[in-house]
């Protein structure tokens, strides 16, 4: 199992080195899959990390959802990060984005920002 992938789940392969170029050039043509502002400023972010998250063996996890509180909470003393995801494919992370959006951008959500938190 390799460290670098490609947005599709297949390894780059080649040296260290080539594989963190081909892995840069790809972030950096489209790191975002999608991010939205709930109604009451949260930020739901999902990217495309393309580095494996999985520390424990299985398939890789190359994408990530993360919630992230509003500047009026932290500046509340609330830190930033509320839910952190990961996901194995472009198409599980567009599901997952959807789920913690709807989950976030209601009276529950806001909540969940003030009390919870990763």
């Amino acid at each position: 199992m390799g460290l670098f992938y490609h947005r599709d789940g297949t390894p780059i392969t080649g040296t260290t080195q080539e594989q963190a170029i081909e892995w840069a050039a790809e972030c950096e043509a489209k790191r975002f899959v999608q991010w939205k502002y709930t109604w009451y400023a949260a930020l739901v972010s999902t990217v495309f990390l393309g580095v494996n998250h999985n520390f424990f063996g299985g398939k890789p996890l190359i994408f990530e959802t993360r919630v992230f509180r509003p500047r009026w909470m932290r500046r509340l003393g609330l830190t930033g990060e509320v839910f952190r995801m990961r996901h194995t494919t472009e198409q599980h992370a567009q599901e997952g984005h959807v789920r913690a959006f709807q989950t976030y951008n209601s009276w529950r959500g806001l909540w969940l920002c003030f009390f919870d938190g990763v």
